[in-house]
C-alpha cells in the first residue's frame, strides 16, 4: 500500500528569522512593569515571550515567498530624528551631543523587505533591535547615571504582544497557509501543544486563527488553560460579565461569613481619625475635596489574627 505524498512549499521558518529584532522585541515581555496579562493571571516558573511564540508558531506555518499586501499590515511607527532633538525637555538640553548621536550613530537595523513584513505582522511596529541599541547607550552615560529615554526615544511603538492582528490580515495568512500546505478551502489549521504550561504558544496560535489543542500533565496548568484559552474563547466578551458576577457573590459570602470575625468598620467610625493624616498626605492644592468613599465596602482592613487555623475551622 502506498501512500501518496504531498511536497509543500519551504516554510518561512526555514528561511531564516531576523533574531536580533525578535530579541529586542522580547527583553519588553517580561518587563515587569508591562507583563502581559496572562502572566498575571498564575505565577508559572517558565513563562515564554509571546512574541517569539508568535513568530514561531507563524514562521513554521508560512511559506517563504509568502507577499503580504501592506493593506493587512499594520502602519510602521517612526523613529526619532535630528529634528526632535530641539523638543527636548530643558532638563535634557546639556545632553544634545548625546542624542545626535543617538540618531547618527545608531543606524537602522538592516533588514529585506520579508523580514520587515514578517515583523510588522507579529505586531512589531518599530524597529526593536535599534531601539535597544539606544536604550544600551543611554545605561551610564551621564556620568556613570542613566539617561531615561522614555518612549519618545526608546520603544516607540506598543509592545507586539498587546497587538491584535486584524480579521482580514488573518484570513490572508490563512488562506495562503492552507493553499501551501495542501488543505481544502476554510479546513482548519491545526496546533497542537501537548506540554503546554502556561500556555502562550497556544494562546498566540489562538489569536492567529489556528484551531488549538493544549495540555499538560500538571493540574494547576490545565486549569489555568482553562481560564486562559477554553473559556474565553468559548464565551467572548460575555464571560467577563459571569466572572465579575461570581467575584462579587464571593465577595458578598465571605464578608458574611467572616464579618464577625473581622469587622469592617463604616466611614463614619474611623475618618475622623485619619482625616488629619489625610490632607497632609493628599495636599495638592489641586485636590479640591477630601473624603472617604461612602457606599463602598472597605477593602483593606490590617488584624492581628491569633489562631487563624482554628477560626478558618470553625467556619
Amino acid at each position: 500500500m502506498t501512500k501518496e505524498v504531498v511536497q509543500t512549499k519551504p516554510s518561512f521558518l526555514e528561511g531564516g528569522l531576523p533574531c536580533a529584532s525578535l530579541s529586542a522585541e522580547c527583553q519588553r515581555d517580561n518587563n515587569a512593569r508591562i507583563r502581559p496579562p496572562q502572566n498575571r493571571l498564575h505565577i508559572w516558573w517558565a513563562r515564554r515571550p509571546p512574541t517569539i511564540c508568535r513568530a514561531a508558531i507563524l514562521a513554521g506555518l508560512m511559506p517563504v515567498d509568502l507577499n503580504i499586501p501592506e493593506k493587512f499590515l499594520p502602519a510602521e511607527i517612526t523613529e526619532p530624528t535630528t529634528d526632535e532633538i530641539e523638543d527636548l525637555p530643558p532638563k535634557y538640553h546639556r545632553f544634545k551631543p548625546f542624542f545626535y548621536s543617538l540618531v547618527n550613530d545608531i543606524e537602522p537595523t538592516k533588514l529585506n523587505p520579508a523580514h520587515i513584513s514578517f515583523l510588522r505582522t507579529l505586531g512589531i511596529k518599530g524597529d526593536p533591535h535599534r531601539a535597544y541599541l539606544r536604550l544600551a547607550a543611554a545605561e551610564g552615560a551621564d556620568d556613570g547615571k542613566n539617561i531615561i529615554l522614555g518612549s519618545a526615544w526608546g520603544y516607540r511603538h506598543d509592545p507586539a504582544f498587546k497587538i491584535t492582528p486584524s480579521q482580514a490580515l488573518i484570513n490572508f495568512l490563512l488562506d495562503n497557509i492552507r493553499d501551501s500546505i495542501g488543505l481544502a478551502d476554510n479546513e482548519n489549521i491545526t496546533v497542537l501543544d501537548f506540554m503546554a504550561g502556561g500556555g502562550v504558544i497556544p494562546l498566540e496560535a489562538v489569536r492567529y486563527g489556528c484551531k488549538v489543542f493544549a495540555n499538560d500533565l500538571n493540574p494547576v496548568a490545565s486549569t489555568t488553560l482553562k481560564a486562559t484559552l477554553e473559556y474565553p474563547s468559548k464565551y467572548d466578551r460575555l464571560f467577563s460579565s459571569k466572572i465579575e458576577e461570581y467575584a462579587k457573590n464571593a465577595h458578598k459570602k465571605v464578608i458574611q461569613r467572616l464579618s464577625s470575625y473581622f469587622p469592617l468598620g463604616t466611614p463614619d467610625h474611623w475618618w475622623p481619625q485619619l482625616k488629619g493624616e489625610a490632607e497632609k498626605v493628599f495636599a495638592a492644592k489641586a485636590i479640591s475635596n477630601r473624603e472617604p468613599a461612602y457606599g463602598y465596602d472597605p477593602i483593606m482592613n490590617t488584624f492581628l489574627c491569633l489562631g487563624f487555623r482554628k477560626i478558618v475551622r470553625d467556619i
